[in-house]
């Protein structure tokens, strides 16, 4: 009998690295999001289609590199490509109980779209693009105290106008350095 325990271990291991994605469904999700289409393992794999704050995203695909759990981080890489979203992004990171870390994040889109995602209501209508590029974010305390920690990276708006008047009024261009 005791010969055959060393298959308990093996038999969690592969449980967990082969757990079907589909499991986001057994979680309780935060208000504002729906997801449906879910499909590869938990480990790897791809949203078909997803609602936050009113706005829908499709084939959204993540990645998780279990191997940094040995030092108590969680590496990851989600893709959220151009076709058929409101914005396209590319971001990697590391995450653990107490912190976030984004070590890449590249993400373009329009301006109204995002304003409706992150539930930004503007008193004028606005249009325009945007793009961000991060090459190091941090945020240290995850209790909401603070938006970071550690910031590094530009960001734009181009083609930025306003409607005033039933008039669209153009603004410019806006680059910032973000630190």
């Amino acid at each position: 009998m005791k010969k055959w325990l060393w298959l308990i271990p093996v038999y969690l291991i592969a449980l967990i690295a082969y757990m079907p994605a589909a499991v986001v469904h057994w979680l309780p999700m935060p208000a504002g999001i729906y997801v449906e289409q879910v499909s590869g393992t938990l480990w790897q794999g791809r949203i078909g289609y997803a609602v936050v704050n009113h706005t829908a995203f499709h084939n959204v695909s993540w990645s998780l590199a279990p191997s940094q759990l040995i030092t108590g981080q969680l590496g990851f890489s989600v893709t959220v490509p151009s076709k058929n979203n409101p914005l396209a992004a590319q971001a990697s990171g590391s995450a653990s109980l107490s912190s976030i870390e984004l070590t890449q994040l590249r993400a373009t889109g329009e301006l109204a779209p995002l304003m409706q995602l992150v539930n930004f209501n503007m008193p004028l209508k606005t249009e325009g693009q945007w793009r961000i590029a991060l090459e190091n974010y941090a945020l240290n305390d995850l209790s909401g105290a603070k938006l970071c920690s550690a910031l590094k990276g530009n960001a734009s708006g181009s083609n930025i106008r306003v409607l005033v008047n039933h008039r669209w009024e153009t603004l410019g261009d806006f680059p910032l350095n973000l630190g």
